[in-house]
């Protein structure tokens, strides 16, 4: 008997997937001063190491994404699913026992690898199971679980790793939790496997050039996204700030994400993906820029608001319109794209910040990346105004 997508453990299990992309790279991250304690030798490039220990994830997942797609065409998304929970278990907790940074290294390679899976799987489910309003519901609440997950992972796995650096790698057991919810809840859609253009160009209509916008907003959502939890830190230093403060400013931001994320759905019944992609721009420009402006750490709190409230409705847009844009029978390919990009955004985003520390402090390339998002909300604005009166001439022609 088919199962029903609508219940409430099918959109649970759902969720915590999606979280799971989240874990993966805010848990360690308060262990990584202890990891490079325990095996870089002192005048050893503690940095190369830390930054390696966080980005291999990321680059693994932007390379081996699109093969995942392809697994999940070819295969189904369920298999797939158990595989790479099991696989997240075990490479996520390679930190308990490695013993030596290769290993550790390795571990977060095989991390990557399941998370490039979980979310492109997780991505397909959703444009299989919902359609229209439904799925803006699910992606408004999805995205503020993600968000708010984001930020109980980085602060249980803060407190562990007042233990032991080892500690938080524990977490990464709990994947093995999910399985038998996944068992009970999810799926393989009738409707995908029965469809006569399963195997159609991945080129052709509602393929990868159709899509091609998308992975590039997807693509610069992150990168912009991560400059926060990379530089941040460094900003508020600057501003003789301490961990706690850093902590806090970072903090505000998914709060407010969070409450912006689960009313996406009310805007989307009132407003274009065009429109909300203008008052990201907005939001995220204005935060940014006023960053170059703050002199102490406490004028960095409303700032952080605007950013935390554009972040909310970032990447759920940007599912959302790549969900209309794919073809149903290219959905699974084209997820694992999507999910390349998202994650190769986030790889990047360092590198785009670091040739303008040659010119500027840092808060002010905030403030110069807040001005570009700027423009672009300018752009937008004349594009949305231009639709709007194309539509109105259209009705007063058909009227008269």
């Amino acid at each position: 008997m088919q199962k029903n997508p609508h219940a409430l453990k099918v959109k649970l299990i759902l969720w915590l997937i999606a979280a799971l992309t989240m874990l993966s790279g805010t848990t360690i991250a308060a262990s990584l001063p202890g990891i490079s304690a325990h095996f870089v030798p002192v005048g050893g490039d503690n940095e190369i190491i830390s930054r390696l220990i966080l980005t291999i994830p990321a680059l693994t997942i932007a390379i081996v994404a699109p093969l995942a797609g392809w697994v999940i065409h070819h295969f189904g998304k369920i298999k797939p699913i158990y595989f790479s929970l099991v696989l997240y278990a075990v490479a996520g907790c390679s930190g308990l026992f490695a013993d030596s940074i290769v290993a550790l290294l390795i571990g977060r390679v095989g991390l990557g690898v399941a998370v490039a899976v979980l979310m492109t799987a997780g991505t397909t489910l959703v444009g299989d199971y919902y359609e229209g309003v439904e799925r803006d519901r699910f992606i408004s609440k999805q995205s503020a679980f993600v968000t708010l997950g984001g930020v109980f992972f980085l602060v249980g796995g803060g407190l562990l790793a007042d233990f032991s650096w080892r500690a938080p790698f524990g977490v990464y057991f709990v994947s093995l939790l999910f399985i038998p919810l996944t068992a009970i809840a999810l799926f393989e859609p009738t409707k995908s496997r029965a469809d006569p253009n399963q195997n159609a160009s991945l080129f052709g209509k509602g393929g990868y050039f159709d899509a091609l916008p998308a992975f590039a907003v997807a693509f610069f959502t992150m990168a912009i996204f991560y400059i926060v939890p990379t530089q941040l830190p460094f900003v508020v230093e600057s501003m003789n700030g301490d961990g706690i403060d850093a902590g806090i400013v970072m903090g505000i931001g998914p709060l407010f994400a969070a409450i912006s994320a689960l009313s996406y759905a009310n805007l989307r019944k009132r407003f274009s993906l065009k429109e909300i992609y203008l008052a990201i721009c907005l939001l995220q420009g204005a935060g940014l820029g006023i960053v170059g402006l703050a002199s102490e750490v406490w004028q960095l709190y409303a700032p952080f608001v605007l950013v935390g409230l554009g972040n909310g409705l970032a990447m759920g847009n940007t599912s959302a319109w790549f969900l209309e844009l794919a073809a149903p029978q290219k959905r699974a390919k084209l997820s694992g794209i999507l999910t390349g990009s998202f994650f190769l955004g986030q790889f990047c985003s360092p590198l785009f910040v670091h040739p303008f520390l040659r010119f500027m402090q840092l808060h002010y390339v905030f403030s110069l990346f807040g001005g570009f998002l700027l423009i672009a909300a300018f752009v937008l604005a004349l594009n949305c105004v231009k639709a709007k009166l194309r539509y109105a001439t259209a009705q007063k022609l058909g009227g008269g």
